[in-house]
C-alpha cells in the first residue's frame, strides 16, 4: 500500500511537469492514494479537483486501472490486479 501513495505522490509531480496531462494524473493519484476506496464520477471531480472526469475514467476502466463496483450511481475502484499498474509499480524499484 505504501508503494500506492509512492506512485500517487510522483504522478502529482509529473502533472506539474505536464500540465496537458494534469487531469489524468490526478485522478489517477486519487485512486492510487486511495486505493480502498470507492469513488463516483461527481467525487472523483470533487476531490481530484478536474472537471469532465467521465472520458478519463472511461478509459481507465478500459486499461484495467479501475473497476466497476456499483451502477447506481456508478461507483470505481482501483483495480490492484491490473497489469498496467504493476508496471508502473515496477518503475519505482
Amino acid at each position: 500500500m505504501a508503494e500506492l501513495i509512492k506512485l500517487g505522490n510522483f504522478l502529482e509531480y509529473l502533472g506539474e511537469l505536464f500540465p496537458e496531462a494534469r487531469s489524468t494524473l490526478r485522478i489517477l493519484a486519487l485512486f492510487l492514494k486511495n486505493p480502498e476506496e470507492t469513488f463516483t464520477r461527481y467525487r472523483v471531480e470533487k476531490e481530484a479537483l478536474v472537471s469532465h472526469a467521465r472520458p478519463i475514467l472511461q478509459r481507465f476502466v478500459s486499461l484495467g486501472i479501475l473497476e466497476i463496483v456499483d451502477e447506481n450511481p456508478i461507483s470505481y475502484r482501483l483495480n490492484k490486479n491490473s497489469y498496467v499498474l504493476r508496471q508502473m509499480l515496477d518503475l519505482l524499484e
